[in-house]
């Protein structure tokens, strides 16, 4: 069974994009990417960013891995 709202997006974040954070009080974090268009904001509680940036740091080292 699906939820009643369902949405998807795709955003690709490029060299030269502005990323910045604002810390929401207690445990929350927003991070804004923008560039030419629109900013895209990303909402993470404390446990889920520190889940994102292990998982980004584990994608940068197969990257470096790949690279030789």
């Amino acid at each position: 069974m699906h939820a009643n709202l369902v949405v998807n997006s795709w955003v690709g974040i490029r060299e030269g994009c502005d990323i910045t954070y604002r810390v929401d009080e207690p445990d929350g974090v927003y991070l804004t990417v923008s560039g030419h268009s629109e900013p895209f904001e990303f909402f993470f509680d404390a446990v889920a960013l520190r889940d994102f940036v292990t998982r980004g740091n584990e994608a940068l080292a197969e990257l470096a891995n790949r690279a030789g």
